[in-house]
């Protein structure tokens, strides 16, 4: 399964490379290649060491999803560069102010959906302080950041090519919710 890693890249790659035109089917089916290795699972034996606590620290199965993510990124930026993907890892106030603003907004309404369909539950325990930002971290970075660089910057994009800017946000956010029925 380790040559997945080394070949996943090459093939993304090469498709790309051999196929220029913007938005095409080549593009649809590399994404779609990339999706369903993330969300079927298809890397997670990848990693010989993944169940050894000593050999590395648990909780990385989003490993996967962010290596993926970069060879999306290398795909559309390095190989077949499309304009638009849209993210920036610069830290701006007005980010911060749209994140914190966003968040009180979404969390009532997400948390009493979660406690009432049964989705979320307490578990009695309270986190040590020390572990909040290590979650919040490894949220970000293997979890949060690839599914937007994945849903929103490319896949989004590659739909406005085709669809108007609201039908392809649609689109592409049906796509990410159906990604997460399975969890």
């Amino acid at each position: 399964m380790g040559g997945t890693l080394l070949t996943v890249p090459l093939l993304v790659s090469l498709v790309l490379e051999i196929w220029p035109k913007p938005a095409n089917w080549a593009d649809w089916c590399v994404l779609a290649a990339l999706g369903l290795l993330i969300d079927l699972g298809l890397l997670s034996s990848a990693w010989p060491f993944r169940n050894s606590a000593a050999v590395w620290p648990a909780g990385l199965g989003g490993f996967p999803k962010m290596m993926m993510a970069n060879v999306a990124l290398y795909g559309y930026l390095v190989v077949k560069p499309i304009g638009g993907v849209g993210y920036d890892l610069r830290p701006k106030l007005r980010d911060l102010k749209i994140g914190l603003r966003e968040f009180l907004f979404y969390a009532p309404v997400v948390l009493s959906l979660g406690f009432l369909l049964g989705f979320l539950h307490w578990e009695g325990l309270f986190a040590k302080p020390a572990q909040f930002p290590a979650a919040w971290f490894f949220t970000f970075f293997f979890v949060a950041l690839p599914e937007e660089v994945f849903f929103r910057g490319l896949l989004q994009n590659l739909f406005e090519r085709d669809f108007a800017r609201v039908r392809a946000l649609w689109t592409a956010s049906c796509i990410f919710g159906l990604s997460h029925f399975n969890k």
